[in-house]
């Protein structure tokens, strides 16, 4: 599983620049630059209430430097049969509100 450095704060699953879920998806599928990129699994952090935290915290789990990252974008060269396989991975968006403003530093055209 790669290193996963989040700077997408203002997800629900960052903690200190970790990722408190399992397995994230990126894409997308026909991407040519970084900048087409974004983290499929991004959530806004919003006020959320003591039930929606019981809801939800099945999706979390301890924060860790590992991740595993599913990845549509087949035109990345650590794309291997929908799996990244860079050992370290970023994922930008310090002011990201939507999924769609978050890039995945680490693509690289095959």
């Amino acid at each position: 599983m790669p290193e996963l450095k989040c700077k997408a704060t203002n997800c629900v699953y960052n903690l200190d620049n970790l990722c408190a879920k399992s397995v994230i998806n990126v894409g997308d599928i026909e991407a040519v630059t970084s900048n087409e990129t974004f983290c499929l699994s991004f959530v806004k952090r919003v006020k959320m209430t003591l039930e929606d935290l019981k809801t939800e915290f099945a999706a979390f789990i301890d924060p860790t430097p590992k991740t595993e990252i599913n990845c549509l974008s087949i035109n990345c060269l650590y794309n291997d049969n929908y799996v990244c396989k860079a050992k370290r991975v970023l994922v930008s968006g310090e002011q990201a509100k939507v999924s769609h403003e978050t890039n995945c530093e680490t693509f690289k055209l095959y």
